[in-house]
């Protein structure tokens, strides 16, 4: 296996090869077969990284996903989870971006 290059091209292509996986399960109505651990794994790693970019990199919220075919339902639904998952309620979310944390 070759290390990973600095530019992070290698990363680039997992993430993108995985992403397209994950899009061909949904396609495919298959999504139900993959397995719910390795699923909330990538979710941990992927909230982590888009933590680290907004703190590290002022990188912007994630633009387009309409584009990508992510629709409002799918966004709403993932929001509530992930602020189930953080045991957070709306309120705190709403404190927390009033007070310059989004």
């Amino acid at each position: 296996m070759s290390a990973p290059a600095a530019d992070g091209t290698d990363l680039a292509g997992a993430v993108a090869a995985a992403a397209a996986a994950l899009e061909r399960a949904l396609a495919a109505e298959s999504a139900a077969a993959l397995p719910a651990g390795a699923l909330d794994d990538l979710l941990a790693a992927l909230v982590r990284v888009h933590a680290w970019r907004r703190e590290r990199v002022e990188e912007a919220p994630p633009r387009g996903l309409a584009a990508r075919g992510v629709n409002p339902t799918e966004l709403m639904v993932m929001a509530s989870d992930l602020l189930k998952a953080g045991d957070l309620q709306v309120f705190e979310l709403a404190m927390w971006q009033t007070y310059g944390g989004g």
